[in-house]
């Protein structure tokens, strides 16, 4: 059987099945960042972000402090690679995430080569 290529995930996706890639060496596993760990969650958000997007410059990276309310569609290359004070930081070439929760930076943040609407909570990663 041929699989359709135009196919999208729709189950639940259990984020606590496996570790992440990265668990020691730092506030931030897997960079370099030597900072401190912000208090206020909107500027962990950033800080994740900006830290993250460093250290894998070919990928597009999206923080979360809760994956249940998102939502995927043919996502490739996703990547767990660490959590810091409870936010899952993961790394991803291309697909759409969609926020079915609160928004806002406390609750999630992503930089890379996205498209976003707003009004839908939707962002569309491109390959990078």
């Amino acid at each position: 059987m041929e699989a359709d290529s135009t196919a999208t995930g729709s189950g639940t996706v259990n984020f606590d099945d496996e570790s992440p890639k990265y668990t020691d060496g730092g506030p931030y596993p897997g960079t370099d960042y030597s900072g401190k760990v912000p208090g206020d969650d909107a500027e962990l958000t950033h800080s994740l972000i900006d830290e993250y997007s460093r250290s894998f410059p070919g990928k597009n990276i999206i923080v979360a402090k809760s994956f249940n309310n998102l939502s995927f569609s043919g996502v490739s290359g996703l990547e767990h690679l660490a959590v810091v004070d409870g936010v899952d930081v993961f790394a991803l070439d291309s697909g759409t995430i969609t926020n079915k929760g609160d928004g806002g930076w406390k609750n999630w943040g992503f930089t890379g080569n996205f498209e976003y609407a707003e009004d839908a909570k939707e962002v569309t990663f491109g390959d990078r």
